[in-house]
Formats: structure tokens, sequence, C-alpha cells
């Protein structure tokens, strides 16, 4: 049995600089053109909401087969625009310069030094009536609850919600259509791609309580169709079951075809919190070893403006639960772990300081010999600001 620990520090510090900016002024007389120019520019800058953060990252890997040193600096801009009474436009962008050196004997490293823009979403919300809202653009995944099937990335498509609420419940039904990306668009020769891949996503979501008790209730259907071979063969190396002639040529043994599953809760008791959580996948498509889970508890103190949470977490993903290129690094297929968590929140100054320590382990059920024990040490820094 191997083991694989991963120690991961994220601390925030006092703001790292000051915005500033002038305008110039000229004594030239403004034309009718530059005026018009003027005033849709202004009304495009003119949001409901920005949020614009600053970062950096550095991540630290040894282990016999992968190895990676590198440091990130990054800004992330978010906004909220109303375009009309009924149409809106939500956007989050991140602009990263990553530097460093990263050294793979098979090639499936995952902290591999990587700079430019990436578009975490880009949507278009239309409220069609005042409890059914239209969806289209670069789909943000956060909201869909799937935190063990989906990482936080942005898939093309577009979404369906009906909504209703009360004072001590909410429902909420989605239903995402969407084409995932893809680790290679090119369409070579040795490549055998069975067509446009796609992802559909329903999904169910109540919530009820009050001041001393709430309770979140998710459940999901999902289907991912016609996915890559370039997008097998990633998966291959990070767990799933892939026939594997060429990297490029890969194909998925199974479908990937099922259910997700959550349940959350949280009690408070003057300034002290107790909330535990579950989030399970089953992939009905896959005979055996088609299921993962997480199951945790986080105990929440709050002082004034401050929180301070204290967290336990177990989880197993078996070899075909999910599509591990989808999936974030830490709950990739054929892995089982726990994990510690500590952290602190700035309710007011938007400081967040987070410790996570976890130990990970192979499950012996898709033994592969590009995977080893490691050791990644990750520290972080960040500030945001409201706009």
């Amino acid at each position: 049995m191997k083991i694989k620990f991963e120690f991961i520090v994220l601390g925030v510090i006092a703001p790292c600089f000051v915005l500033s900016s002038a305008i110039a002024q000229t004594s030239l007389p403004a034309t009718s053109i530059t005026a018009s120019s003027e005033s849709k520019l202004s009304n495009i800058l003119e949001t409901n909401s920005k949020k614009f953060q600053f970062g950096m990252k550095s991540i630290q890997q040894k282990s016999d087969l992968n190895s990676a040193n590198t440091l990130n600096t990054y800004i992330r801009l978010e906004f909220d625009k109303s375009l009309s009474k009924n149409l809106s436009l939500d956007f989050m962008g991140k602009l990263n310069l990553e530097s460093g050196s990263s050294d793979s004997l098979f090639e499936n490293n995952s902290y591999e030094p990587s700079s430019g823009l990436s578009l975490g979403r880009a949507e278009l919300n239309y409220s069609l009536l005042k409890n059914i809202n239209l969806t289209a653009g670069a789909m943000g995944l956060e909201s869909y609850n799937n935190s063990l099937l989906l990482a936080k990335t942005s898939f093309n498509g577009m979404g369906q919600k009906f909504s209703f609420k009360s004072d001590n419940y909410e429902i909420n039904l989605s239903a995402l259509q969407a084409i995932p990306t893809t680790k290679n668009s090119s369409n070579r020769l040795d490549a055998v791609d069975e067509g446009n891949p796609s992802f559909f996503l329903e999904n169910l979501n109540l919530k009820l309580g009050n001041e001393l008790a709430q309770i979140e209730a998710n459940i999901s259907h999902y289907a991912f169709d016609n996915l890559s071979n370039s997008v097998a063969g990633a998966s291959h190396y990070y767990g799933n079951s892939v026939d594997l002639d060429s990297f490029e040529s890969g194909e998925f043994v199974y479908s990937y075809i099922g259910w997700t599953y959550g349940l959350r809760g949280k009690i408070s008791l003057n300034s002290f919190a107790f909330s535990p959580y579950y989030e399970a996948v089953l992939n009905n498509s896959a005979p055996e070893d088609n299921k993962a889970y997480k199951a945790g508890v986080a105990f929440i103190k709050s002082v004034k403006d401050s929180e301070y949470e204290l967290g336990f977490e177990n989880f197993e993903i078996q070899s075909d639960a999910v599509v591990s290129f989808y999936a974030s690094e830490a709950y990739r297929s054929n892995r089982a772990g726990s994990a510690i968590n500590a952290k602190y929140t700035g309710l007011q100054s938007n400081i967040n300081i987070e410790v996570n320590i976890a130990q990970f382990r192979e499950i012996e059920i898709n033994q592969l010999e590009d995977r080893d024990e490691e050791q990644v040490i990750f520290i972080g820094a960040s500030k945001a600001y409201e706009l």
C-alpha cells in the first residue's frame, strides 16, 4: 500500500499594494463622438458589485516520480453587471504569471507551471419570470454543489433554474447542458474521437432552517458523453480504467452516467456552530469500483468580527467513480485519505488564513506504476478588495 502525504498551508497577509489612478484632462474641445464613446464606456463600467483580489502561491513537490517548485502571482476580478431589467452579466476572470520548474517521469504531474488568462465564469443571466432564470456562456460549475465530480472550473453551455423561496425554506431545480473542456482539441490522424464531448446535469437543491439550525440537501443526475481521447489518456494517469494504446488514442473502459448526493447541516448556539457534511457519487455505468464519498465536520467559533474553524474529513474515490481529468487534485480516482483543516476568517477585513494537513493513500484497485508516494507543500497569500 502506498502512502501519500500532502501538506497545504494557506496564509493571507495584509494588503501588498496600493491602487492609485489619475485622470488627465486636455484643453481640446470634446466632440460629440468622444462624448458618446465616454458615455458608453462609463455605462459598461458601472456594475452592481466588483471585487478585486491579488495573490501569490508557491508549490513545492517531492517524490521519486514527480517534482515541482513553482511561484505564481495572480490577480482576479469579479463583477456583476445589470444590462437591462431582466438581463445581467456575471463575470470572474484571472490573470496569472507562474515560473519555476516541474519534472515528471510519466508526464502526469499536476503541478506544471502555467501562465495566462483563465475564465472562471462569464454568464448571461435572463430572468424569464419571477422564479425562472436562464443562463448561457462560460458556466461556473461551483454553484452545482458537486465538488467530488467537478473541480472549480467552467464549461461552455447553458442552464435553466427554477427557484421558490419562503421564510424558512428554499427549493431550487436546475439543469445544465455543456461542452466539457478537452486536453487537446486538435484532430490528429492517430486519435479516434467518437464525437463532440457533452455534459448534462439535473439538480434538486433543498434548504431548510432558521437562525439556530440549517440543513441543505442535494441530489443530481449527471452524464458525460463522447469524451475525447486526450481526456481518457490524461485520466488513465490519474487512476481511471482506460484502454490505452497511446496517449492520443485512449478510450474509457466505462461510461460516466450516475448520481451525486449531498447533505450539509449547521447548528448554531450563541457564538459557536457545529457543521457536519456528507457527499457521494455513484457511477451506474461501471459494474464495480464506482463509488466516491467524503464526510466531515467543522467546528466554528465567532469572536467579534472574526471566525475560527477546525474541521476533519475522510474521503475515498474508487477507480471509476469520477472522470479524473475534471476532478480536483485532492479528489482524483483510486485514492483515499483523511484531512484536518484549520481556518481563520476576518469578516470585515477580508483576511483568510487556512492550514490543511491531508494524508493520501492509493487504493489497490487500479494500482499504477506511475503513481507514487509524494509530499506537496502549498503556501499562498491573498487579499480581496471591494471596488
